[in-house]
This record gives structure tokens, sequence and C-alpha cells, in this order.
């Protein structure tokens, strides 16, 4: 087991180690024995990765369950056929894999394996692309090759069996060169070069062509052929085992040098006139006959002004002693070509020694045993035409660089002259973005192709019209083409029989306006749906900066119509031409505080001026040098709070009858109250042996209701002094307030045996008297409404909650903080359905006869309650006893 272990192990490493991805596969066969997938056997590294995930996650899968997608593709019949034929297949695929953005080549094979296959693949993506490219390079190639105007001829080497080069074959030859030759056959591929010009090894041809084989330097040199006139003049260069000649017709060359010699003797007088520097020159040779160097002998005057030396010091020298760097630049190498060929060279030197530094065009000649140099400097012409170039390639920067697209077009016209299309000559990058192609694919295209809609939508006519009328436009026009709406700012002028048009997407400035213009009126909707009077001003400063007025910039319907005037008579007037009276009142100082410290400001006052009458709160905050004005028309709020002062004068007399009624309850109706309990007890102590005993229960009834009559009294004016005589709010601790109130009913705690549990009590914001009254009123109750046989039971609880926490007590304040307090006793009990009748004066649900009472003291804990901003709620079931809970403010409310 451990040698197939290590086997398996041996085969995945060899499997892993390869560039190649390999996976082996199964046959998944149905009941039939068709195949309907292929399980993964071993998979290694390579393919794993291609699939994007490890080989532990592939190994047992189904092929076609994990990669659904090449169902489509052509491996299922490739699979199928190797495993029934047993023939090996190979074959290139195309996948995109799922992980991946772009399409993969790949190169496959496939081969047969007991019931299955083993697949290997490479990704050939790279060599599908370079493929691809070399292809376009090729047909490049091509076009350049057979559109050359130059001849060209691809020779390939003739050896024998020596391996000897004998002779040439032709390969390749363009048009120009079959059009062109200098041979006297056909230039057709398989042609030998002896064939066609056989006296090419005499010439010395021949021998050049093998040195170029063998040192692979290439030559260059002219030739004449005498059967036609013919002149060319070639260059060779080693391509493989051959050679590619190129050659170009320089006949009309020749004949103008000829000509110019014929002429020379002519021009000789003219030379010391002439602008450009000409110098004569004989060879010097060694004892070999080889040219050494030139001697001076003859100069003009303008090559006497460049050179710098009089003639007569150069004439007889060394032109190798005199310009030492004519050998270190080259040209001595050129004049002696030019003389021991007889051929006229031209050439643009670039000149840096011997005390000059610039650009010559030169001309080489040789007459007879003479060389004649005629040059020119052209160092300013060169670093005008680098000027150009540099602004020309500036200007392409700048034109492909710009945002907007930029055509130059040419017009279509049909046979009777009119304009039907417009075709683009050049296009700057942009330009080609915006077609959708590259420079060169949109340069000749028709405008109708690019924009296929254009002359429905009015911009084909535009352009006409300029074409036309010569006059230059510019103008907005919306294009939609498939699949998106574009707005363009279209400039055309005219050039020539054409047009420079300039285009420039303004798409995403139309939706910037579009939003700006629904802000806008967004904005005046509600400006003018405020109930507020708006205005904006900007300020208006003198030469010294200071604010001196302020200019209407927008108002809103609301100032609109209070003043009234329209946007017309007020916008760009000033503030104190319709408001002068700002000044007197003291609001033009405080706007320009604002503008100068950028605070807001606010005042209230009344106004009875330019157009405004009644009590106004004026708010101006700033905006950029200006501000914003606020008025709030505060008239009825005003006549309000004078109605509410009214109601409270009135009030405040209603109280002081309550207090002169309170003292004549405490006083004068006390008083015969007390005579009649007095008058009573003399009754009942000096006269009871004349009374019977119907007298005395009516003396006892009489004092009983007189108590009764003192008692309500008392009640009432503690009711009445709940309303009238309110002291300052402060932080009460209710359990000091209950335990002097359980102090105070000490004694019919005893009497009762009652037992008080009380818990923590929270600090509450109130008025410590009535809070005292409260709790003794709820305290007192239960002690009173008892079940007899049964000793009282009360219990007193308190925590703190917000308002928005607490369900019972209702009408809580959400976010106000309250003390909790309830109250439970085992008493009577009540029906609830009584609820909200317990806590109005006077209201009782018992008889006098079994629970005494005035009926009042629950009126006064809801008073209490309500003085106090608080809540208060009772639950209660006859026979079970009685829950007040009671909800009080632990700081001051909010007005």
């Amino acid at each position: 087991m451990d040698t197939v272990t290590r086997s398996a192990s041996y085969l995945q490493q060899i499997v892993d180690s390869t560039l190649s991805g390999i996976t082996v596969y199964d046959c998944v066969r149905d009941e039939n024995g068709t195949i309907v997938d292929y399980q993964i056997v071993l998979i290694n590294q390579v393919a794993a990765a291609f699939s994007g995930r490890s080989v532990e996650e592939l190994t047992g899968r189904r092929f076609f369950e994990e990669f659904p997608r090449l169902r489509e593709t052509q491996i299922p019949d490739r699979y199928r056929e190797v495993v029934e034929t047993g023939v090996p297949q190979r074959f290139e695929l195309a996948y995109r894999l799922t992980h991946r953005p772009d399409t993969n080549w790949f190169d496959v094979s496939v081969v047969k394996q007991a019931d299955g296959v083993v697949s290997s693949f490479v990704d050939i993506t790279a060599t599908k692309a370079a493929t691809a490219s070399l292809a376009q390079q090729a047909t490049l190639l091509d076009k350049v090759f057979s559109n050359s105007t130059n001849g060209i001829i691809v020779f390939d080497t003739v050896r024998d069996a020596g391996g000897q080069i004998a002779d040439f074959r032709v390969r390749l030859c363009n048009q120009y060169a079959q059009r062109t030759n200098g041979y006297v056959m056909s230039l057709e591929a398989g042609r030998l070069l002896t064939e066609l010009y056989p006296k090419t090894k005499e010439q010395g041809l021949f021998a050049r062509y093998v040195a170029l084989l063998e040192t692979g330097e290439p030559f260059t040199g002219e030739h004449h052929y005498p059967h036609s006139g013919q002149w060319i003049q070639y260059s060779a260069v080693k391509l493989d085992d051959g050679f590619l000649l190129s050659f170009s017709l320089i006949t009309q060359q020749k004949r103008l040098e000829q000509q110019v010699r014929e002429e020379a003797q002519f021009s000789q007088g003219l030379l010391d006139g002439s602008m450009a520097c000409i110098t004569s020159l004989v060879p010097l040779y060694d004892e070999t006959g080889a040219i050494i160097d030139f001697v001076y002998t003859a100069v003009n005057q303008a090559a006497v002004v460049l050179e710098g030396l009089p003639a007569g010091q150069m004439i007889g020298r060394r032109i190798t002693q005199l310009f030492p760097g004519v050998v270190t630049s080259g040209l001595f190498d050129h004049y002696r070509q030019v003389f021991e060929t007889g051929k006229t060279r031209r050439l643009e030197n670039y000149y840096d020694a011997d005390g000059y530094t610039g650009w010559l065009d030169m001309s080489v000649i040789r007459k007879e045993n003479s060389l004649i140099l005629t040059y020119l400097d052209i160092t300013e012409t060169k670093k005008t035409q680098q000027a150009l170039l540099e602004t020309a390639e500036s200007l392409k920067g700048v034109l492909d660089g710009a945002p907007s697209a930029i055509l130059l077009l040419d017009t279509i016209r049909d046979e009777q002259d009119t304009i039907t299309d417009f075709r683009i000559q050049a296009v700057n990058q942009t330009g080609a973005d915006m077609c959708a192609m590259s420079i060169k694919e949109a340069i000749g295209v028709p405008l109708s192709q690019v924009f296929t809609r254009y002359k429905e939508k009015g911009l084909f006519e535009r352009l006409c019209q300029v074409a036309q009328s010569g006059e230059a436009q510019r103008f907005e026009s919306f294009y939609d083409p498939d699949g998106g709406r574009i707005w363009l700012d279209v400039s055309a002028v005219k050039r020539g029989d054409g047009l420079v048009m300039s285009l420039l997407d303004i798409s995403h400035l139309k939706d910037t306006q579009t939003q700006l213009e629904r802000q806008a009126n967004l904005l005046r909707s509600v400006l003018d749906s405020s109930p507020n009077l708006i205005i904006g001003f900007d300020a208006v400063r003198d030469e010294a900066g200071r604010i001196a007025d302020f200019r209407y910039v927008v108002q809103n319907d609301l100032a609109r119509r209070s003043v009234p005037r329209t946007d017309e008579d007020v916008i760009g007037h000033t503030m104190l031409e319709y408001f002068p009276s700002v000044t007197e009142n003291g609001l033009f100082d405080m706007y320009v505080r604002v503008v100068e410290t950028g605070l807001p400001q606010k005042q209230e006052l009344y106004h009875d001026t330019d157009g405004l009458t009644g009590w106004f709160e004026v708010s101006a905050v700033k905006r950029d040098d200006g501000i914003v004005l606020t008025l709030l028309d505060k008239t009825e709020a005003y006549q309000a709070e004078q109605q509410r002062k009214e109601l409270v004068a009135a009030l405040q007399r209603s109280n002081q009858n309550l207090e002169q009624f309170a003292y004549v309850a405490s006083h004068d109706l006390q008083e015969p109250l007390r005579k009649i309990e007095s008058f009573g007890d003399v009754l009942t102590d000096q006269y009871r042996d004349r009374l019977d005993e119907n007298g005395t229960d009516l003396v006892r009834r009489m004092q009983q209701a007189a108590r009764r009559m003192s008692v309500l009294i008392r009640d009432l004016l503690a009711y009445s002094r709940l309303t009238t005589q309110r002291q300052t709010f402060t932080a009460v601790p209710l359990a000091y307030l209950l335990d002097d109130v359980l102090t105070d009913l000490e004694v019919t705690m005893q009497e009762k045996q009652a037992q008080v549990e009380v818990d923590s009590l929270p600090v509450v914001w109130g008025d410590p008297v009535q809070l005292r009254q409260l709790l003794q009123n709820l305290l007192s109750n239960a002690l009173k409404f008892t079940r007899s046989q049964e000793h009282p039971y009360i219990r007193v609880a308190g925590r703190l909650a917000k308002g928005a926490d607490v369900r019972e007590p209702g009408g809580l304040l959400p976010g106000q903080q309250y003390g909790i307090i309830s109250v439970s006793d085992n008493g009577i009990g009540f029906d609830e359905k009584y609820k909200d009748r317990i806590f109005g004066p006077f209201q009782r649900l018992h008889g006098r006869s079994q629970y005494p009472g005035t009926g009042i003291g629950l009126a006064i804990v809801q008073k209490v309650i309500d003085n106090h901003r608080g809540s208060i709620d009772v639950h209660s079931q006859i026979g079970q006893g009685t829950t007040f809970v009671v909800a009080l403010p632990v700081e001051a409310s909010p007005e």
C-alpha cells in the first residue's frame, strides 16, 4: 500500500512539474453505456490553476458538472471519439475562464487511457496574439513592398557541390522593379542573376554580392545600362542566405548633372558672385597611387568669408592641413570616393571643427582632374526646420490633447456641384475617438458614415451653409446615436472647398445645466412657498471699499406681494431706493455688521414706512459679499400677546377675588361655625336636664353639621390655595416628605394597626408644600378605606424612567425624566368605571356614615399633579385594594 501511495505521489509530482495542464479522466456512463460525463482521476497544478481551484477540490469531481460551459465546445465530441476509436487527437480551443476577463486559446492533446482519456493542454493565447500580429505586419510589409516607389529584388544564393556561391536566383521582386529593371530578360521568380545580366561578373558586381554574403557589409552604388540608357542608384543588404537589392532610377538626375557639367564653363564667371561657397581641389597621391589629400586650386569669395582665410592662404595648401576636421567628419572619404568614381554627391553635413559649427549643404563633383566643392551654410535653415518640426509636433500634441474633436473636411459633390456629404481629410485623436476609429481609419471616411443621422438633425444643413457662404458658425446640436444622447458644441469655419469643424461633447454640461435649472426652480419654489418675506442683497461698496448700500438680487413671492413690487421693479436697484428708513432705525448698520463679521443678526421692531406696517422680526445672514434678509410678520403674534397679557391681568384679578374669598372662608365663615359648636356645648352642658332625648339629638346633629362645614371650608381653602398661592419649585426629596406625613398619621396608623412598607423614593422637581398634600391625601385614603377585620397594608415605591418608557400613567413627554411613585393598599377597592370620577371635587363613592370626609382629597391630588405637569393613574378591584401611580418631573419641565 505504501508503494502505491508513493507511486501516486511520484506521479503527482511528475505531472505537477510539467508546464502543460494535464488531467486524467475516467468515463462516467449511464445504464445504456453512453458516456455522460468524465470523472477527474488526476489533475496537475497547472490545470487546477487555470480553473481557479486547487487539485484537492477538483480530484474526484465530474468534469462537466464543474465546467458546464465546456459542453457547448468541441470537447465532448473530441473526448468521445478518442475513447471510441482510440485515435489520439490534437486541436485548438478558444475558451473564456469564468474568473478571467478575456478568452484564452489552448493547444489540446487527447489520448485514450483505459476507459477514459488523458488530456493535456498548453495556453497558446500569447502565441495566437503574436501570430495575428505577425500576419498584420506581413500584410503591411506586402503593401509597402508592392507599392514602393523603389525597385526591390530579393535574391537567394545558389551554391555548387562544394558550397561555393555559383549564382543568385530571384525569389521576389516588386512591380516597380518589373517596370524599370535594366535586365534583358523578364524578372520572374527563379531566374538566375547571370541569365538576367551576363556581364554582372565582368562589371565586378557579382564579386561584391559574394563579399556582401561573406562580410554582411551593405554597399551602395550607381549603374548604367547602355542598351536602355538608364541610370540606377542601388543598395544591397544581406538577407538570410541571400541579399536584397533596392534601386531607383536616377537617369534624369544624371542628365541634369551632364547638363550642369556642360554649363560649368558658362557658370565659371558667376562663381564669385554666388552666395554658395565654391572651391576647386586636385588630388595628392602617394607612391602607390592612392589619394592622400587634396590641394586647393581655386576658391570664391563666399568660401573665403566662410572659412575665415584669405584666398592666398588657401590656394596651394592641403585641405587636411588647413581643415583637419574633414577627416574626422568623414568628408574626406566622400571627396575621395567622388573623385575615384566620378559620381557626384549631394549631402548635408553637420560640421563641428576648425572653428566652425553648423550645417553645410554640400555638392561634390569631379570635373576632369579636379574636384569641385559647392557648399552653403544652411545652419539657420536647419534651425528653422527644427523649430517648425517642434512646432508641428507641439501643435499635434495640443490638437491630440484638446478636449474638442477637430476634423478637417472636404466636400463631396454630385454632378450638379451640389454638396452631398463631407469627407474626413484629417482628424485629431479626440475626433478619432468620437468616430470610434483610429486616426488612420478615420481619414477618407464620409461624415455620414460616422454620424449616420446628422442629415436628419440639421447639422448637415448648417455645415453646407458655412461651406457655401463662407461665414463661420457656432451652434449647439443634439444628436442621439444608437444607445445614447449627445449634445455637441459645434464650430465650423470654411477652408478652401471644405471646412474645419470642431465638436465638443457638452452633454455633461447640459445635464448639469438641467440639474441647476431644476435646483433653481426648486429653490424658487421653496422661497416662494415660505411664509416669511425673503430678499437677497449684494453689498454695494464705495471707492474706499466701505459698504454704501445693498443691491437687490432676488426676492420671494411674499416679498413681491407684500411691498408690492415685481422682480423687474427691484432687481438691480438698491435697498436705500425703496427702504430709506433702514438708516434711521439701525437696520442698515446691522446688515453691515453681518457682512463684515459673518455673524447672523436678528431684531424685532414696529415698522410703519416703506409700504410695510406691523411688528416684524428681521433676520440677516451673510451670503458671499451680501446678505439674505428674512422678515417674519409677528403682528398677529404681538396682538395675541397683548390679548394674553389682558387675560393674565383678568386672571390675576380673579385670583385676588379668590384670595379674598379664602380670607372670608378662613375667618368670617369659621367664626359663626365656632359659635354654633360653642353654643351647642353650652346647651348640652348647662341645659341637659331640660332637654329631652329628641332635643339632645338635634343639638348633636347641629354640632356635627357645623364641624363638617368647618372641615369642608378648610378643604376648599386648601384646594383654592393650590391655584392662587404657588411657591417656587425646587428639588424635593420625597423620602423626607413621606417621613413627615407618616409622623402626622402615626396615631391613626396605631389605632388601625396599619403596616406601611416604603421603598426608595426619587428626588423630584416641585413645591414641597403641595407634594406633601399629595402624599398625605393618598396615604389618608389608604388608611380610611380599609376592610373590616383586616389590618391595613400600604406599600410606597419609586423609580426613575424616561417618559417614552412609561406606559402608565400616560401623557408624559418622551424625552423628559420622571419620578414614578406608586401607593398600593389592601383596602376595599372600587369599580374602575368610576376611576375618572373620583378625582373631581366633592365626588364620593360611599356614604358619610361609612367613611367620613368631604370628597375633595383626590381633587387636591389631581390639582397638585396638574400644577407639576405630571400625570396620575389608578388601578383597583373591589375587595382587592387600590394602587395609585404618580409621575412627577425630576427637573424643570420645558415651557
